[in-house]
């Protein structure tokens, strides 16, 4: 099963047995098209990218780090970026711990 069967099957299709999980709904928002769905997990958006649905919080980081590959966290000592500042810590402690 590829990554794209497994994200399509998260959104509740239901495919040939028809109907999604009991509990969840999915709306078309008004925000550009987007769909979104609360299925006891909290709102999800659908990427606008990749069609995955993402919940609300994570859905800007999610778009940033893999889409856009904006990486703002340099590493002081050499030449790696990072999407995120506690995985340029970790890199910084583990890799540099000379340095510190």
């Amino acid at each position: 099963s590829s990554e794209f069967e497994q994200s399509r099957g998260s959104a509740g299709g239901g495919g040939a047995s028809g109907g999604g999980a009991s509990g969840t709904v999915v709306s078309g928002g008004s925000g550009g098209g987007s769909t979104t769905t609360t299925d006891g997990t909290g709102t999800k958006k659908l990427c606008q990218y990749c069609n995955k649905l993402i919940t609300k919080t994570y859905l800007n980081l999610h778009i940033r780090t893999v889409h856009l590959r904006i990486r703002p966290y340099p590493c002081p000592y050499c030449q790696a970026t990072f999407t995120q500042s506690a995985s340029k810590n970790y890199h910084v402690q583990h890799v540099h711990k000379e340095m510190q």
